[in-house]
This record gives C-alpha cells, sequence and structure tokens, in this order.
C-alpha cells in the first residue's frame, strides 16, 4: 500500500519509503498453515473471501481503528475515510513474502524434519513477472534460497511478454571499472560486487534473471468450456 503525503497521519502503524521516497506499507494474511487438508474447497472459499474483502479490511478498516484509537485520547469523533492506494503487480513485496515462507525453516539444519525436506512454494502474480526490488533483499533471499534448498514456480495471469521473464530490477551505483587494472568478475558485479569505495556515485537501474524461480503462464484458453463447433469440425474432417 502506498500513501501520500498528506495520508501519513491516518495510516495506522510505522510506514517506510522505497528508493524513490514514496511512502508504504505492507500486509499479508494467512489463510491456513500447518494443515492436511483434503477437500480444497472450503479453503477456497475463504481465500475468495479474502480477496473481496481486502479492500474493506486495508483501505478503510485497519484506518478506522487508528482513528478511534486518536479519537479516544484526543476526543473528536473518527472520520471515516480510504488512505492509500493499493501498489501495482511490480512493485509487490515478492521477496519480502518469499522471506516469510523462509522463516519457519531458518534453523533447517537442527533436527532436520523430513516434512520440509523437498519444499516448495508457488506463488500467483497478475503481472508478467516483471518486479522492483531491493538489491540488498535480493541478494538475501538468494542466499537464503540456496541455502534452504527451495524450489519457486511463479505463475503468472497475464499473457506472456515479449521479453525474458521473471526479471528484478534495482537502482544501485554502478561499479567503477579501471581500465588499468584487470577488474574481478564479483567487485564489477553490480549486484554481488562490493561497491562501497568502488562506485561512481551514480544510481543506475540494472536487471537481474533470478535463476530459482521457473516461470508459468496461465492459459486461459485450456479452461475453456467446450465448444460444439470444434467437436463438428473434427467429425467433418474426420
Amino acid at each position: 500500500m502506498f500513501y501520500e503525503e498528506d495520508e501519513r497521519y491516518y495510516a495506522a502503524g510505522p510506514l517506510r519509503r522505497d528508493d524513490g521516497g514514496n511512502w508504504y506499507k505492507d500486509f499479508y494474511k494467512v489463510i491456513t498453515d500447518l494443515e492436511f487438508i483434503n477437500d480444497w474447497k472450503p479453503t477456497l472459499v475463504r481465500l475468495k473471501n479474502s480477496f473481496w474483502d481486502f479492500h474493506r479490511d486495508v483501505l478503510l478498516t485497519h484506518h478506522y481503528h487508528q482513528a478511534i484509537q486518536d479519537a479516544s485520547i484526543i476526543g473528536p469523533p473518527p472520520q471515516v475515510r480510504l488512505v492509500g492506494r493499493i501498489s501495482f503487480a511490480h512493485d509487490g513485496p515478492i521477496l519480502e513474502a518469499l522471506n516469510l515462507a523462509l522463516n519457519p525453516t531458518e534453523t533447517h539444519y537442527i533436527d532436520r524434519s523430513l516434512s520440509l525436506t523437498g519444499s516448495a512454494m508457488i506463488v500467483i502474480t497478475p503481472g508478467t513477472g516483471f518486479f522492483k526490488v531491493s538489491k540488498d533483499l535480493l541478494r538475501l533471499t538468494t542466499t537464503r534460497l540456496l541455502d534452504q534448498g527451495f524450489g519457486i514456480n511463479l505463475v503468472s495471469l497475464e499473457k506472456a511478454p515479449l521479453h525474458q521473464s521473471p526479471v528484478f530490477s534495482y537502482r544501485v551505483m554502478e561499479p567503477k571499472v579501471d581500465m588499468d587494472e584487470k577488474p574481478a568478475a564479483q567487485s564489477s558485479d553490480p549486484l554481488w560486487g562490493h561497491v562501497e569505495g568502488n562506485s561512481t556515485g551514480e544510481l543506475k537501474t540494472f536487471w537481474w534473471e533470478p535463476f530459482w524461480i521457473s516461470m508459468t503462464f496461465w492459459d486461459k484458453q485450456m479452461d475453456m468450456p467446450f465448444r460444439m463447433d470444434r467437436c463438428v469440425y473434427l467429425l467433418l474432417y474426420t
């Protein structure tokens, strides 16, 4: 959720700022956890209801409770108003969500449970697989995923783009390359290189293709009902 400058007072809880100077706050909700489910219909109903109630719970109710608390201290009646706007898919906290899933298995090397071996995550996005992320969080997430051995499948509800997907975008200082000396591969890498004291001082945008994500695009044709004209065409053709 992104907030304007004049909405900061109405936003409940602490806010953070991204690289562009925009105020934001992340929200998440656990639908089901640590359950062996045979019938997924009740879970899917709860999941769908949570999607429908997201606008009310986050844009209105979340800040309305904060207004009630302020009114009990200050005195005037609380004002009900919509605060914030939902971010686009490319600004979504995908790395934060992945790290939340990695937290329960942080101590995987202590009393390893076989139920956690070969675990995988499925992430559904309405975007095309392009995300704006933080460099430090991208490095941390990559290290934790390789350490714990998690597999990730990213399912996109959009059509496949004309570029390689998924791709992460981050802004850092460009590493400075000395033409007189042959730079090391790691020091010249904008993601893994150490730019402190060895950078040009200019922020530039870099793109990185995560090798630990497999991308899948949803095919709407597979979910369409059976068409009679196709049946007639096949019969005539035969």
